[in-house]
């Protein structure tokens, strides 16, 4: 029986021994590295995850390596990750920035280039050493601290295939090499998209440039064509006074009146639809000569004569010629004396008073204005009536 015990005891030393040497090395290389790659977990700091590394102490090539290379790898992962996030959210904001300047209203485009070309540098990846260029047509819109470099990316700007622009950034600096010379993929695509943004807001600015224009031949064809439309109603209306007035002077000139009465009823109307500040009327008699019949404030020098040969003067040359004859008189001749002012006339006008072929007498009418064309037409006109009712 005490062979049995001693066993039994040795059993149980040996069991205790071997739980003491388990528990040390499990703590040694299997609780020790848990615990530090759980304490590194625990402090995990998204925003300083670049060179963020764990070293739990594995010895080997067991699972405890195999985990500290993944977590280590998916640190990486994730500082990568954040890294390009960043520059996603650098180039976003970059586009919504000249997407904002181009819709705002009554921008134009000299604006719109001058400012987005201080934006475009943002949205690259080292906004520290890059500058930009916009070009339109002639125009150079460049940014601060502009340098032309051998490290260039660059978008045309085209319009129905025409090239109207360039969009150009420019590292000062030589990186590293990327997808596009120094250049992320990712920032071929931001600048295609700016020119694209910036040829939709050329685009719009043309066309709403040309709608304007449009709109405004629209507008000065209405106004011509409502100035014709006036012209033809004042011209209308025009006619109308001059048929009413021409038919007056004929119903004045009816009956049974000697050629005083005629020629005075005449002048009177002519003088009065002309406005003429002077006139006078001469009839052609028996004798041969023009007698003036008829006078409205005359000059004190026209008294004396009273009667002229055919062809003496511009009355009797206008009796010989048969034609209207309007003229601007010498200085001091002519002259309109009302009270104690003078006025020299503007013009004088001689017409002949022609019926059928013979001439019956010759008006002479001074203005202080030339006459204009629906005058002339009146007169001509009244002077036929006038012919007619002297013959």
């Amino acid at each position: 029986r005490l062979g049995i015990v001693l066993t039994l005891a040795q059993i149980l030393v040996a069991t205790c021994v071997l739980g003491i040497i388990f528990l040390l090395l499990f703590r040694r290389y299997l609780g020790r590295p848990l615990g530090t790659l759980t304490s590194a977990v625990a402090q995990i700091d998204l925003n300083q995850l670049e060179g963020f590394r764990v070293d739990v102490g594995a010895i080997g090539q067991n699972e405890l390596k195999v985990l500290e290379t993944s977590f280590n790898s998916m640190a990486e992962g994730l500082a990568r990750d954040r890294r390009e996030l960043a520059e996603r959210i650098k180039e976003m904001q970059c586009l919504y920035g000249i997407s904002e300047l181009a819709e705002l209203p009554d921008i134009s485009m000299d604006d719109l280039f001058r400012k987005a070309v201080h934006l475009l540098p943002t949205g690259w990846q080292y906004p520290d050493i890059t500058c930009a260029r916009l070009l339109l047509g002639s125009q150079s819109f460049e940014s601060t601290g502009f340098e032309e470099t051998t490290w260039r990316q660059a978008c045309e700007i085209s319009i129905s295939d025409e090239v109207v622009g360039l969009v150009e950034v420019f590292y000062t600096k030589e990186m590293p090499e990327r997808d596009e010379g120094p250049f992320l993929k990712e920032e071929r695509d931001l600048i295609n998209a700016i020119g694209d943004r910036l040829r939709s807001a050329l685009q719009a600015h043309r066309a709403a440039s040309a709608l304007q224009e449009h709109q405004q031949q629209l507008e000065n064809q209405v106004e011509e064509r409502t100035q014709e439309l006036q012209k033809v109603l004042s011209n209308s209306e025009v006619v109308a006074a001059e048929e009413s007035s021409l038919g007056a002077l004929a119903s004045s000139l009816q009956g049974r009146l000697t050629n005083l009465e005629v020629a005075q009823r005449s002048l009177s109307a002519f003088v009065e639809y002309i406005q003429a500040p002077s006139g006078s009327l001469y009839v052609l008699e028996e004798d041969g000569r023009l007698h003036r019949r008829a006078s409205h404030a005359l000059p004190s020098d026209a008294d004396s004569v009273s009667a002229l040969p055919v062809g003496s003067g511009s009355i009797g040359q206008a009796a010989r010629s048969g034609k209207m004859s309007p003229f601007a008189p010498s200085n001091g001749a002519s002259a309109l004396s009302f009270g104690a002012l003078q006025i020299q006339p503007t013009q004088v006008v001689t017409v002949p008073l022609v019926a059928g072929d013979s001439v019956t007498g010759v008006l002479e009418l001074c203005l202080l204005s030339e006459l204009d064309e629906n005058q002339s037409r009146w007169i001509s006109k009244g002077a036929d009536i006038s012919a007619a009712a002297l013959r």
